[in-house]
């Protein structure tokens, strides 16, 4: 087991340190502005008429490929960590020490400070959670399995100028991946997010009072 434990712990180094280089590149800002300058003019020579050098466009493309992977190591150094923190919060010890015993709060209970078990939605769904944002992915999926026909209607949720739901991870302050395709914003407070998952369940046709989420609350 200590030798699984130590392979994984080497290839989880090695794929960070890949991850880093990439994702750490100090040229990002500047090849951000050298292809923004490069398709300016691009388009001027074009609106002029002037046939436009080949290898203009092909510097253009490489510009464009390099942010693509930095942009793509960004999101996955990102994932790494907080795939990290999520396994890290799942083999803590159980401790009593200044926390409660875990219990289902009501609808208007204050949620801050408080650390997420679990998650039940209705009598038929149960799942094991370490973080908010990873109740935010698990009932999302669950509610949209339930009831693809509504992605619509919660594609619409928000008001004009904030989204919840959307099909581009750029529209969002931090987003996260659905199984159905979808992105949700995560970037809300414990609160925020309990509210807000109660009315994606209510936008649904269920009742809000389904969904229970067992959490420990600290001092």
């Amino acid at each position: 087991m200590i030798a699984k434990v130590e392979a994984l712990l080497d290839q989880l180094r090695h794929l960070a340190e890949e991850i880093k280089s990439t994702a750490t590149d100090g040229s990002l800002a500047a090849k951000r502005i050298q292809a923004r300058t490069i398709g300016q003019s691009i388009q001027q020579l074009e609106s002029k008429g002037v046939p436009v050098p080949d290898e203009l466009r092909s510097l253009k493309t490489t510009l464009i490929s390099e942010i693509s992977s930095f942009e793509a190591a960004e999101r996955a150094l990102a994932a790494l960590s907080q795939g990290m923190t999520e396994i890290l919060g799942r083999l803590q010890p159980p401790s009593n020490g200044g926390v409660r015993a875990p219990h289902v709060p009501a609808s208007n209970e204050d949620m801050s400070n408080t650390r997420p078990r679990s998650v039940h939605l209705g009598a038929d769904f149960e799942a094991q959670v370490s973080s908010w944002r990873e109740v935010l992915k698990v009932v999302c999926d669950q509610v949209l399995d339930r009831h693809a026909d509504q992605i619509v209607k919660l594609e619409a949720l928000g008001g004009r100028k904030r989204k919840y739901f959307g099909r581009s991870p750029g529209a969002f302050r931090s987003a996260v991946k659905l199984s159905s395709g979808l992105y949700v914003e995560s970037h809300m407070s414990a609160n925020s997010i309990f509210t807000f998952l109660r009315r994606v369940v209510a936008a649904c046709g269920e009742s809000p009072d389904h969904l229970e989420i067992e959490v420990e609350r600290r001092p």
